[in-house]
């Protein structure tokens, strides 16, 4: 591991790309501790508004907790990217199927699109915010003005930050804007975890039993560490025979495989689940008093008697998993691409078979990293639930987790291939 930070550090472009990324991540944390004006805050404002917020001040960084000009992240960008991107399949709009498939031109349009759709929900999300967490009632029309305005531009300031990453760093940058808030509130929360399980003045049985909870606590968190990388590196090989003619009289076949990952759709299940929850408690926050909406869309707690926010979130997860791999492998395209590179899948014919075959193959492989997703994303919720004196912020370490680890895994395939790329200098005569 450290021969590889050191020959990442070795190459120019790779160290110009990682230092600009941390310096991003360092104006956007110095943001996170800016707190909006005209705001009042209670001493516990956040354990209040129930487990959602406290799911969102996980995503954001600690930004909700201080209420800072970053406390709505990048929520309304993903929730506008969620519907555009299925508004743009070809049996919904048209015009934005057509957009997609004209390439890099047709790309920077639907952004500019989804630029636009976000600023709508900064707004509407923004006031929701102040609805739902009571903090409209100590404020004037003129300073809910005032503080949507503020938190809408550090909202769309927080995208273009991500966009820079994109572009001049290293990984996907609202990908690595949310693992950024999330590892930054990762102390506390084990710090948290343990004053939980013992906190002071505990007689020695009380003792050993807190010890044996909190060993299960970090036991969880290294299982789904474990997990999530294993699934990230798992993938299914589909054989391949490369077909070229030649002037012996037969025919030279060269065998390869074509990769399907276990988990194609990789963090984006769990991150869309979040932020469409999030969104749609945010969203009727705005239209007023949304008290059961927000019991419902929270994680681990019961609405009449039924854990509703877990179970949304399961399908949530389970939609957004086949909607990602599919989009992610595309099997049409696929075929279309082997086809004309003179290549195939023995025993199966090129066209719709093939075709046909992928998209096979990749359901079931989706149906399997489907089910391992669902059990690191609910197994940190399911503990509360069976451990009733567990604190519910920990349940959230784990969905959390599972996000981190994937943007780590990201980042590192990308330097992985930025080294492994040669780069061949010219003769000179």
């Amino acid at each position: 591991m450290f021969k590889k930070v050191i020959e990442a550090f070795k190459n120019k472009d790779i160290r110009q790309r990682i230092l600009f990324t941390l310096g991003v991540l360092f104006i956007y944390k110095l943001g996170t501790t800016i707190t909006v004006p005209r705001v009042t805050l209670g001493a516990n404002f956040l354990e209040s508004a129930g487990s959602f917020a406290q799911l969102m001040d996980i995503l954001s960084g600690g930004s909700l907790s201080q209420f800072s000009i970053f406390a709505l992240g990048v929520s309304p960008y993903i929730t506008a990217s969620i519907i555009t991107d299925i508004l743009s399949s070809d049996n919904m709009l048209p015009a934005l199927a057509e957009l997609k498939k004209e390439g890099e031109q047709g790309r920077k349009k639907i952004e500019s699109i989804n630029k636009y759709l976000s600023l709508m929900f900064c707004v509407i999300q923004g006031y929701g915010m102040l609805r739902t967490l009571g903090l409209h009632e100590t404020l004037s029309f003129a300073d809910i003005v005032y503080v949507v305005s503020i938190i809408t531009a550090g909202s769309c300031f927080v995208v273009w930050l991500g966009d820079q990453i994109s572009v001049k760093g290293i990984g996907n940058g609202i990908s690595v804007i949310i693992f950024a808030g999330i590892v930054s509130t990762m102390p506390k929360q084990i710090i948290d975890a343990f004053n939980t399980f013992l906190p002071n003045g505990m007689v020695n049985d009380a003792v050993f039993s807190g010890l044996l909870k909190f060993s299960i606590y970090i036991i969880a968190y290294l299982a789904i560490i474990a997990f999530v990388v294993f699934m990230e590196k798992s993938i299914r090989k589909i054989p391949l025979q490369y077909s070229t003619n030649t002037t012996q009289i037969n025919m030279k076949k060269d065998i390869s495989f074509l990769p399907i990952k276990i988990n194609s759709s990789g963090v984006l299940p769990v991150i869309y689940a979040n932020s469409l929850m999030m969104a749609v408690i945010l969203i009727t926050g705005f239209f007023g008093d949304n008290e059961a909406i927000t019991e419902i869309c929270s994680l681990g707690v019961k609405y009449k008697g039924v854990y509703w926010g877990t179970i949304i979130y399961a399908v949530l997860i389970v939609l957004f998993a086949y909607y990602q791999s599919n989009a992610q492998v595309r099997p049409q395209e696929t075929s279309e691409d082997l086809q004309k590179s003179n290549a195939y899948i023995p025993g199966i014919r090129p066209g719709k078979d093939t075709s046909a075959h992928i998209s096979r193959v990749l359901s079931r492989v989706t149906f399997l990293g489907m089910f391992g997703l669902l059990i690191i994303a609910l197994l940190p919720s399911l503990l509360p639930i069976i451990f009733t004196d567990l604190d519910a912020a920990i349940a959230f370490g784990g969905t959390g987790l599972i996000i981190v680890v994937g943007v780590v895994n990201e980042v590192n395939t990308q330097i992985e291939s930025k080294l492994n790329t040669k780069q061949y200098k010219g003769f000179s005569y």
